[in-house]
């Protein structure tokens, strides 16, 4: 038996209370339970380190390790996955509550996706073959989420090595494929436009 423990994001920082605090999920891998048995925050505050258990009510589930958890405005996002079931959760630094973000229909949250913070916004940047799609959470109370799409850069991708969101509106994403590295990025405004950028050297790329 091994257990690990799952740090979601670097430590955020609670105004209310003001303290830093770092969400860990303890999984146990035994007979194939891969499940969160075990749910801490780790607070620190005027020069001092506490441990405490916390209580999540959501289904039994693990944070995705290859997928990054995301932190904004002191909420802490992060893909939940079960057995059967692959949602987005949250987790508000202050409150240290647990909530589940219901996806509209057609949001397809498949394995190769990121999520980002797009001007202050929740979005998560979903590839799929020759096309890519663009899902920003407008409104997290009423869950109204808005879309945009592009076409995919490269077809022949084996791996997404970053994504982000720059200050000006802008998500860029760094795709590897067996050959070289492909830059896109996709400027969201009325018309969803894309540029790629890639340098090519024998089999090496060079950005």
């Amino acid at each position: 038996m091994w257990v690990w423990a799952a740090q979601l994001d670097i430590p955020r920082y609670d105004p209310i209370n003001k303290q830093f605090k770092v969400l860990c999920m303890t999984v146990t891998n035994y007979r194939k339970q891969v499940n969160s048995k075990e749910h801490q925050v780790v607070t620190k505050g005027k020069g001092r380190l506490s441990l405490r258990k916390i209580i999540c009510l959501l289904f039994p589930h693990y944070h995705e390790r290859e997928r990054d958890g995301i932190c904004i405005n002191g909420i802490l996002y992060y893909i939940a996955r079960s057995d059967k079931t692959c949602l987005i959760a949250s987790f508000d630094v202050g409150s240290e509550e647990f909530r589940l973000i219901n996806m509209p229909e057609g949001f397809n949250l498949t394995y190769i996706s990121a999520l980002v913070n797009f001007k202050g916004k929740l979005c998560d940047v979903v590839y799929s073959g020759s096309h890519g799609e663009l899902w920003v959470l407008d409104d997290i109370q009423k869950e109204k989420w808005s879309k945009n799409s592009f076409d995919s850069p490269n077809t022949d991708f084996e791996e997404v090595k970053s994504t982000w969101a720059t200050d000006t509106g802008e998500v860029v994403g760094k795709i590897h494929s067996m050959f070289s590295f492909t830059t896109w990025i996709a400027s969201v405004s009325e018309e969803l436009k894309l540029k790629e950028l890639m340098i090519r050297f024998g089999s090496k790329c060079f950005l």
